[in-house]
């Protein structure tokens, strides 16, 4: 003590800094666990000269910055802990990042022990197998406890059902008629699935396939890295920051969806371009353009910045005029034979005339760029942006060659300029993609820097992505819990649906749809006067708010009550419908004795 304090006052404050985070982060330490306040002022000295006695043993950097560290994340963890809120996020990141910069210098993330080798692949593999587990598992369990709805599990549980039939991807929960999904989206990248569907065909299995498809994406970006000359321990945090962000993970628990397939596509892509692989990157384009029609918005941006390069211009012409092209045609197909492209819905802040196409879009732009830049910067849009930029250190923005800005070019125009409020949210499919592309300009820029300075930024990227992933997905963690403890009264609601004959139509609750889908004719019911479709079935949600209208209108139209296996679900039967079988039934029994 008598040394420290001769040290303070020879130096100043700077000698204080070891003693500030020692105390600073037992101090945080203390607050995440909820230490009583008489107690902390026992816990503080005690520790502090515990730690001062391990000093002597171990690098004094070593120890404050590791004290310091899991104080200081522990702390905003438990802060974080079930928010789900981007502000919330962002400001106590912004707490992490400032308070990690003033007390700590690289030469304290120089001194921690590295890991071996081999406990860097283990960890390479353990990381991303572990979590496609674990949201696989909670995933189902989420659907087994009857949380996903027709929008959209059902749509596309009933979709690849229709696939495995027929190959068509004919729904009616959609718009409740028979309509092919290719009228809203074209999608054939969907068929790449349907072998393994073929072989499990379970609404389980487009869930499990989710997850894998998205951690998939580690692949190619360790690849890159190494290309890029990231050391051993950097691609492990890269990967760790790729696996446990909340751009990857939290759309996963948003039902099924084709943009799963962006983050390993995009990644493999630049890989190949970066690499010269021009093979690869003719395979990995196609598959990108078949993902959806918008997926095209991608490959032209990259194609942009590869067209700004003196080594890859060439494929920057071509990445630009295929992208354009299959725009065209899909928007073209769309219009022709499908429900039009949902310019409308997605753009209508920038659009004079509803009527028009995405050329309004353009010329809007165009003619008024303020008016873009007012969209994409608005209030409510403020934390998701800084939610997804915060991670990787806004690196996608700080670079030498303006060129990589076309990288952030898919952000703004899916993400921020759109009116539609879920594009805006880390919660669901639309950021797949534009993150992606994020994370590749971050690594290119990352690149660039210095040794010292990735040092810096990874271990603080990484740690800031973790509190992102506990933000965003620790409410998540609740659906396992709640499925075993009500596992019975599952199996109850599951037994009833599981009873309507699979060549029976059904008009079902938006919550036991997906359930049910597993048949050619299903449709949704809904609404206080609701269209049932001369459906031989019907699935009340007692809940819903208008349950009892919709029994009424059931029992007025000579639906029988067969069964109701828990307070929320009744099913409904048509009465000819069990005349019908049983007519069928006697005509049967009486050919057989006859013979």
């Amino acid at each position: 003590m008598k040394s420290t304090i001769a040290r303070l006052r020879a130096d100043g404050i700077l000698a204080a800094r070891p003693l500030l985070c020692r105390l600073f982060g037992l101090y945080l330490l203390c607050a995440a666990v909820s230490v009583p306040l008489p107690l902390i002022g026992v816990v503080l000295p005690v520790g502090t000269a515990a730690l001062t006695a391990i000093r002597k043993t171990t690098a004094r950097p070593l120890s404050d910055a590791l004290v310091l560290l899991s104080g200081l994340f522990l702390f905003c963890a438990d802060a974080l802990w079930r928010s789900g809120n981007a502000a919330q996020f962002v400001g106590i990141s912004l707490f992490f990042v400032l308070t990690t910069l003033l007390l700590l210098r690289a030469e304290d993330f120089k001194t921690l022990r590295p890991l071996s080798p081999r406990q860097i692949t283990y960890l390479l593999i353990g990381i991303p197998s572990a979590l496609c587990v674990l949201i696989s598992i909670l995933c189902i369990c989420r659907y087994l406890s009857y949380q996903a709805s027709c929008f959209d599990l059902g749509i596309f549980a009933q979709m690849f059902h229709s696939m495995k039939t027929d190959l068509s991807q004919i729904t009616t929960c959609e718009r409740n008629e028979p309509l092919s999904h290719f009228s809203v989206h074209i999608s054939p990248i969907y068929y790449l699935l349907l072998p393994l569907y073929l072989l499990i065909p379970a609404t389980e299995t487009l869930l499990i396939a989710q997850a894998v498809i998205a951690l998939s994406g580690v692949i190619p970006l360790l690849l890159l890295c190494r290309h890029l000359n990231f050391g051993l321990h950097s691609r492990l945090m890269i990967s760790l920051l790729y696996c446990a962000s909340a751009a990857i993970l939290t759309p996963c628990f948003y039902d099924f969806h084709e943009n799963v397939f962006l983050p390993p596509l995009l990644l493999w892509f630049v890989y190949a371009a970066e690499r010269g692989k021009y093979p690869l990157c003719a395979v990995s384009g196609i598959l990108i353009l078949l993902v959806k029609e918008d997926a095209p918005i991608y490959l032209l941006c990259i194609g942009l910045y590869y067209l700004c390069t003196s080594e890859r211009r060439k494929l920057g012409a071509i990445l630009i005029s295929v992208s354009v092209a299959y725009f065209l045609v899909a928007l073209h197909l769309l219009d022709q034979y499908g429900e039009g492209a949902m310019v409308h819905r997605t753009y209508g802040d920038l659009m004079s005339d509803p009527s028009g196409g995405i050329g309004t879009v353009i010329c809007s732009v165009l003619r008024n760029p303020a008016r873009f830049l007012s969209l994409c910067f608005s209030a409510e849009k403020l934390p998701f942006l800084l939610a997804m930029l915060l991670p990787l250190a806004f690196l996608p923005l700080i670079t030498k060659r303006p060129a990589r800005l076309f990288f952030c070019l898919p952000f703004a125009v899916m993400n921020l300029a759109p009116s539609y409020p879920y594009a805006a949210d880390i919660r669901f499919q639309y950021v797949f993609g534009t993150f992606t592309c994020l994370l590749c300009a971050a690594l290119l820029n990352l690149s660039d820097l210095s040794q010292q300075h990735r040092r810096t930024l990874l271990p603080m990227m990484t740690a800031v992505t973790c509190l992102g992933c506990i933000c965003f997905n620790s409410g998540n963690l609740s659906y396992l819990p709640q499925y075993l403890t009500n596992r019975s009264s599952y199996a109850q609601t599951a037994d009833a649906l599981d009873s309507i004959p699979p060549n029976a139509s059904v008009c079902a609750d938006s919550w036991y749809l997906p359930h049910l889908a597993q048949r050619r004719t299903l449709y949704l019911l809904q609404g206080a006067q609701p269209a049932l479709y001369h459906c031989d079935y019907a699935v009340v949600n007692a809940s819903d708010e208008h349950a009892d209208v919709q029994i009424a209108h059931l029992t007025a139209e000579g639906y029988q009550r067969i069964s109701a296996p828990d307070d929320r679900c009744i099913l409904f039967q048509k009465p000819d419908y069990i005349a019908q079988n049983q007519l069928a039934s006697d005509d049967f029994s009486t050919l057989g004795h006859k013979e």
